[in-house]
């Protein structure tokens, strides 16, 4: 952790969610990724994380950047209140790559994730002894 973060119980925390503004952009938010809390898009969720079984096998996401936009002006969203901007989408950065997480659903409601980052996609793949895992 970086020296001005405490370490609670949210340094487990994992999610795999829909955007609340934008539900078409995917999102995963980790409580502890290299070092610190982060929230990042899915550069390409294939397959969509609904349709991931333990017969799927290990599953890439690309993390990447993103940015809220005003559809209406194009610029981008200051995040004031939502009624002062109805028409706002997230933008996605894929150039922009943070890192992958591997992620491979385990039977009995358990999932394998890792993190790699900074790490492009294509250059992870397979987990190592640093991956854990989750129960629902």
């Amino acid at each position: 952790m970086a020296p001005n973060q405490q370490v609670g119980y949210w340094s487990t925390h994992l999610a795999i969610a829909p955007d609340p503004i934008d539900p078409s952009v995917l999102f995963i938010s980790l409580g502890s990724y290299d070092g610190r809390t982060a929230q990042h898009a899915i550069g390409n969720p294939n397959p969509h994380p609904a349709l991931v079984t333990p017969e799927t096998g290990l599953v890439k996401y690309e993390l990447v950047g993103s940015q809220y936009i005003v559809t209406s002006t194009g610029e981008p969203w200051a995040g004031i209140l939502r009624a002062a901007a109805p028409d706002i989408f997230v933008e996605i950065y894929p150039q922009h790559v943070y890192g992958t997480v591997l992620v491979e659903l385990l039977p009995g409601e358990r999932l394998r994730v890792e993190s790699f980052p900074g790490v492009p996609s294509h250059r992870v793949s397979a987990f190592t002894s640093a991956a854990r895992v989750y129960s629902r």
